[in-house]
């Protein structure tokens, strides 16, 4: 009998050590899973649960989003990784990228967060060369009658990851083509690699949703590489066609392409 009671305790013991090593995979696994909201200076899969947040306290700017942002655009050298990871909803004013190559990630926690912007404006701009991802469980919330497209791709990079959404934005203006995106010149490229672009508005040109300029052969590039259903450009509306995704026109109009042109997961072209 004392030997029934050790082999299952021993097998009780087993059980427990695979179940925590499973669960240390999935952790590994999950660039948020145990992880602690705020700015980190380095990609979403190197944060851990043991990482501590950069104290961005005394930045400039009314939440953390405007703090993290101004931290990260004044770091020290050119470039530089930084993630922010979110566990609210959060609104803020315009906000522009304007470190030399710098890369800004930003990915929600447990459940998708929402960023709304409260003033005129793009959400985000970004320039001199940055790079803005956005990543899983993060959602981009625009405004009604809108000076500019919620993310203007000045000079620089703009990539969609699964599970981020770009939506509720109006342009308003004589200039508003692109409700969502817009992608300005050829130092300007915008990587859709999955996520939703919807519920935007161009109310003097095409493109609800998006918006690719290009002239005098300065042309900016979309590219639209998805995994297989995981991306969607569609419900956007427009005063021009097309009504979800158009460019300047002619031998030096904007730049379309990628694999999932014309696929059914970016519909209503």
């Amino acid at each position: 009998m004392k030997d029934k009671f050790k082999l299952f305790g021993l097998a009780v013991l087993v059980t427990a050590i695979v179940f925590s090593f499973a669960a240390c995979k999935d952790s590994d696994s999950d660039p948020t899973s145990l992880r602690k909201a705020g700015l980190y200076a380095k990609a979403p899969g190197g944060i851990n649960g043991n990482d501590t947040p950069i104290d961005v306290s005394s930045q400039t700017g009314d939440n953390i989003i405007a703090k993290a942002v101004a931290y990260a655009n004044a770091s020290s050298g050119t470039g530089g990784r930084f993630t922010l990871l979110l566990d609210t909803n959060e609104s803020t004013g315009p906000i522009t990228l304007t470190k030399d190559a710098l890369e800004f990630n930003i990915k929600g926690l447990d459940s998708t967060r929402t960023i709304t912007l409260t003033s005129d404006g793009s959400l985000f701009t970004v320039n001199t060369n940055g790079h803005l991802i956005l990543w899983d469980k993060i959602t981009l919330r625009g405004r009604n009658n809108n000076s500019d497209s919620l993310i203007y791709v000045q000079q620089g990079k703009l990539t969609m990851k699964a599970g981020s959404t770009i939506t509720g934005n109006d342009v308003s203006l004589s200039s508003g083509s692109g409700g969502g995106v817009q992608v300005a010149n050829s130092q300007s490229t915008f990587e859709m690699e999955g996520g939703t672009i919807s519920g935007n508005t161009a109310t003097d040109g095409g493109g609800g949703g998006v918006y690719v300029m290009g002239t005098g052969g300065n042309r900016g590039t979309f590219n639209v590489n998805p995994p297989a259903g995981k991306g969607n450009i569609s419900s956007n509306t427009a005063t021009a066609m097309p009504k979800q995704v158009a460019k300047d026109t002619g031998d030096n109009g904007g730049i379309i392409g990628g694999s999932g042109i014309g696929s059914g997961d970016y519909n209503g072209w």
